[in-house]
């Protein structure tokens, strides 16, 4: 047993050297092409924003062609020349629900841009956003909170996007957004007070679908104009543009 002992190599003790560096000690070189735990990674969609900015035009032009309709009938309830051709208060109706159709379907498709638009924002800043890309979406549709945090949202877009970046807030909210803002908050008052309150009437109609036509057209330049923002911001940080 003793002989055994004494035979038995002894163990070498080795000193763990501070400054040896992970490669000598046989850990693993991370993949420079792997995303890190935390780190968010910078998606243009140009898809979704052209394909936003295409829905929203047809929204306005839409809207525009309805204009003509009522002031081709007017008050005669389609008896005229015009009105033969284009049909009465039911071929209206038609026409009001495709644009609907078209309206729903440019909002879904704003709804998926600014997820990602403010996604997008923790990578161009590296800094907690104040709000969250699913809340932004959420806003829209919860009442009272969708009269102010939307703007909100697109001012902190708008402001975190530029390449001179500034802190959002009420009072730095730029022109553009307030205008684009209140053309929406706008075009929806009048649209409950016409579908609500009046009865149909060609004029009322005429003015319903006429405040419809500014909101579209400034959220298809908004949402061209800020995509163009964020991804010159990405270039000039050295972000890959899918």
């Amino acid at each position: 047993m003793d002989e055994d002992r004494q035979n038995r190599p002894e163990p070498e003790l080795t000193i763990d050297d501070p400054y040896e560096s992970p490669g000598d000690l046989g850990a693993e070189t991370p993949d420079p092409n792997m995303r890190q735990v935390g780190e968010e990674v910078y998606v243009a969609g140009r898809r979704r924003r052209h394909v936003t900015v295409v829905l929203y035009a047809a929204s306005a032009a839409f809207s525009l062609i309805q204009i003509v309709v009522v002031m081709m009938v007017g008050d005669s309830g389609g008896q005229n020349l015009a009105g033969e051709l284009v049909g009465d208060r039911a071929v209206w109706e038609q026409l009001s629900l495709i644009d609907a159709f078209v309206e729903m379907m440019a909002m879904i498709m704003l709804s998926i841009w600014s997820y990602r638009a403010y996604r997008n924002l923790t990578a161009l800043v590296g800094e907690p956003l104040r709000f969250t890309p699913g809340w932004v979406v959420g806003y829209w549709y919860i009442p009272v909170v969708s009269l102010f945090r939307p703007v909100q949202a697109m001012n902190d877009i708008w402001r975190l996007s530029s390449r001179e970046q500034s802190k959002p807030s009420v009072w730095s909210t730029p022109p553009f957004v307030i205008a684009w803002w209140l053309c929406w908050l706008s075009a929806g008052v009048i649209g409950i007070i016409i579908g609500w309150v009046m009865e149909f009437e060609w004029g009322a109609q005429m003015a319903a679908v006429a405040f419809n036509v500014a909101p579209a057209i400034l959220t298809a330049l908004l949402v061209r104009y800020l995509g163009a923002l964020q991804d010159a911001k990405a270039s000039s940080l050295g972000l890959s543009i899918d």
